[in-house]
């Protein structure tokens, strides 16, 4: 926190929805419509949080999981789906005394795997309950893509944190006092995210003629009834 500024829920959920609204249309517009209607909610919840990771630009660079999530929307099976899960990798830098050293978000990979593919199982990861079979299934199956291993029959998140070498050096420079620099990086480059692709400005266009005449700089020639074009 910032001494001397302060944000009420309110406005922090306020920022969260203003900054979800273009990522989740940048979302649709990257599948297509219909395949973003077969989707679960969960599914799509993953796709925002992509591209509020990234930016949009960012986010639709990713074009493995662009084609993974069209596949599965087309033939949604378990094996299409866990393509899908395989492709939420996210590489950061991060500045440690003055050099740059590159590191895997693995607890990402690993969230959005599991609410991809199974709701229960994120939601499982995140409150230490019991855990059925299927959602045991896929946790291990989406920790698996990170080389992580999990037992499901103890806390999950703690496990999780403790194999997760990004978070883990982020905790313990700022336990250190130290600066955190972190940028995300798509195809091996560091990015910064933006959330509003760039707008062309649109030429006002010419008014029709309508058979008018310019004369000269203030005298339009024009059939009858006819109103000149500046004056429309």
């Amino acid at each position: 926190p910032i001494s001397g500024i302060a944000i009420t829920q309110p406005q922090a959920l306020s920022v969260v929805d203003q900054m979800r609204k273009p990522c989740e249309e940048a979302a649709i517009a990257w599948i297509g419509s219909d395949a973003w209607k077969k989707l679960k909610p969960n599914q799509q919840a993953v796709l925002i949080d992509h591209f509020y990771r990234l930016g949009i630009g960012g986010a639709k660079q990713f074009t493995t999981m662009q084609k993974a999530v069209k596949t599965y929307a087309a033939n949604p099976t378990e094996e299409n789906s866990q393509k899908v899960a395989q492709t939420f990798v996210y590489k950061y830098r991060i500045k440690v005394n003055d050099k740059w050293e590159v590191k895997q978000d693995k607890r990402a990979t690993t969230l959005l795997g599991s609410l991809w593919m199974n709701s229960e199982a994120f939601s499982s990861m995140l409150s230490n309950k019991p855990i059925s079979a299927s959602a045991s299934q896929t946790l291990q199956k989406v920790a698996s893509f990170s080389n992580i291993k999990l037992d499901t029959s103890k806390p999950l998140a703690q496990q999780i944190d403790e194999q997760d070498d990004f978070d883990k050096l982020i905790d313990q420079m700022e336990a250190q006092g130290q600066k955190v620099e972190a940028q995300p990086m798509v195809n091996d480059k560091p990015i910064t995210p933006v959330f509003e692709e760039a707008k062309v400005e649109e030429k006002p266009k010419a008014k029709p003629n309508n058979g008018c005449v310019k004369v000269n700089a203030q005298v339009w020639k024009c059939p009858p009834g006819v109103i000149p074009p500046e004056l429309q």
